[in-house]
């Protein structure tokens, strides 16, 4: 019998998917890459966030022809995490703890993911878990540390003001959540003040749909406090893994709506409502977490000052006209409703700036006309509570929920309706009730329209696929700028060599096909610099003259 010959590669692990050191950190154990370049790509990630461009490590490396993209396929199966894309809009998703018998949905537009044998780019747009995730089974640095009567078992997530832990109490042998003012965060009493505000906040809040405070305290000068610990995903991801549909994501809502109406009747605003801060648990309920920037109603606000994501905030509140009271946080509702069923928030941008002028000013690209599977009635629902005017939103978080509960029994919905409309919609019902042999008679009509609904199927159906057109197209600009501006900041800090590499890499990509031809032309203006700079005149001439614009 022949002995198995071991396996030598750099890339070999004792068992698949068992936790793993840092991504950066497994490049340097296994030879894969150098210390100093991992630290440049770590300082470039830094320095690319602040100009709101927000690369993952091995992106950037791949970028600069450091590892390829197999290498990063590589890395992160061995830490438990695939790649997998969409086949429609081409988005690329990490998954991490992945699992072959757990399906993956695509956030924009819902299409099955699946692993392809190779990949040519990387271009991640979102990291999805699945709803079974084992928090325990990943690799926090702060896991097993004792704190006072708590032992940190790893760290959730970051929210408003401090990082979150899971952690278990040890008198009482449960698990809970536990919110710690960082050190950055805790500079003068007034930061400490604001911390403990959210913890005073959220305690007197009694609501099944809004998180629990157990316990507010501080050790060695560490300021927490304790919450309910919810097994869960977050909105956005829960949609995506569980496959959740129209009607189940309005039943979902509903509750959201009510938990917020709760805190407003309490006198409390949210003030950061998204999808992020609001986690679907097991039994498919959701729950508001994250109250760290939350105010009193009758609290005044700082002058100038921006409190909350803007992708989600009220354009009275951007733009400084208003306040964001009760009917700022409908149109926060809506916001987060419209992101979870068109897979992008009504507001994008690639930088902060771009997001605030588009928030501010810019009106929200009708929700139907990025999905047109949303029906009608639910989208004038969402749209409604978008309304630029203040004063034709939803007044309260509790008419909004009465609308969505109305669209659920089949009633019709009272969103885009004057008051008028609305005593016609409730007369309507009365009415319609006397002309049941009328639409018995309409059934007939079905036959002869069937034709039609074909046709329209078919035009809904080129609807659709130019729809993902679009979004391949987004996600190629999205992707072709990152790139760009990496290369733009390796020229600044004098790295002209790997900036001149990093345009090549990009004009040889399948993605430079499909480029508008401005795009491209910065692209060549951007190399002929570089060229220029290490001395080569006539591949910078070269690049001019591909920068020009075509004669027609």
């Amino acid at each position: 019998m022949n002995e198995a010959t071991p396996d030598v590669s750099p890339l070999a692990s004792s068992r698949e998917g068992e936790p793993q050191a840092p991504f950066g950190q497994v490049l340097i154990d296994r030879g894969l890459a150098e210390p100093h370049e991992v630290e440049l790509a770590i300082q470039l990630q830094s320095q690319l966030a602040a100009r709101g461009v927000f690369m993952r490590l091995g992106e950037l490396l791949v970028a600069r022809g450091v590892i390829d993209e197999d290498t990063v396929a590589e890395v992160l199966r061995l830490q438990g995490t695939r790649i997998l894309v969409c086949p429609r809009c081409l988005a690329q998703y990490n998954i991490l703890v992945f699992r072959r018998s757990k399906s993956y949905r695509c956030s924009r537009c819902q299409s099955e993911l699946s692993e392809p044998q190779q990949l040519r780019e990387v271009w991640v747009e979102d990291t999805l878990v699945a709803s079974e995730l084992d928090l325990d089974a990943l690799d926090f640095s702060a896991g097993g540390h004792e704190f006072g009567n708590y032992v940190i078992l790893g760290q959730i997530a970051r929210g408003g003001m401090g990082l979150i832990y899971k952690a278990r109490q040890k008198d009482l042998d449960r698990i809970v959540a536990m919110k710690v003012m960082t050190q950055a965060e805790a500079r003068g009493e007034t930061a400490r003040q604001e911390f403990t505000k959210e913890a005073r906040a959220v305690a007197q809040l009694r609501h099944p749909y809004i998180v629990g405070i157990y316990e507010v305290g501080r050790l060695g000068g560490v300021d927490y406090y304790t919450m309910d610990y919810v097994e869960g995903l977050p909105l956005q991801r829960a949609v995506t893994s569980e496959g959740l549909q129209q009607r189940e994501l309005a039943e979902l809502f509903v509750k959201v709506c009510d938990a917020v109406d709760y805190a407003h009747s309490q006198g409390i605003l949210h003030h950061d409502v998204k999808p992020q801060n609001i986690l679907v648990d097991a039994k498919r309920n959701p729950v508001l977490i994250d109250f760290g920037i939350s105010n009193k109603l009758d609290e005044d606000e700082d002058a100038g000052r921006i409190v909350g994501s803007p992708a989600y905030l009220p354009p009275e509140y951007l733009c400084g006209e208003g306040p964001y009271d009760v009917v700022g946080e409908v149109y926060a509702l809506g916001a987060t409703f419209y992101t979870v069923l068109a897979g992008r928030p009504p507001h994008d941008g690639i930088d902060t700036r771009r997001l605030l002028r588009s928030a501010s000013y810019e009106p929200v690209v009708p929700l139907r006309s990025l999905r047109r599977s949303v029906d009608p009635g639910l989208a004038r629902i969402v749209m409604t509570a978008l309304q630029r005017d203040r004063r034709r939103r939803y007044p309260t978080a509790h008419a909004l929920a009465a609308d969505l509960r109305r669209w659920l029994e089949g009633d019709e919905v009272l969103a885009g309706q004057g008051p008028l409309g609305r005593a016609w919609s409730r007369l309507r019902g009365r009415v319609a009730a006397s002309f049941g042999l009328v639409l018995a008679l309409l059934l007939v009509s079905v036959t002869l329209s069937y034709q039609l609904a074909l046709s329209q199927q078919k035009r809904n159906e080129r609807g659709l696929e130019a729809q993902f057109a679009r979004e391949r197209r987004e996600l190629t600009l999205r992707f072709v700028r990152a790139r760009l501006e990496t290369a733009r900041l390796l020229l600044e800090l004098g790295r002209c060599a790997e900036a001149e590499e990093a345009l090549d890499r990009l004009l040889l990509s399948k993605s430079h096909e499909a480029l508008p031809s401005p795009l491209r032309r910065e692209i060549h203006q951007l190399r002929a610099r570089a060229r220029e700079l290490l001395g080569d005149t006539a591949g910078a001439g070269a690049d001019r003259r591909a920068a020009l614009p075509q004669s027609r």
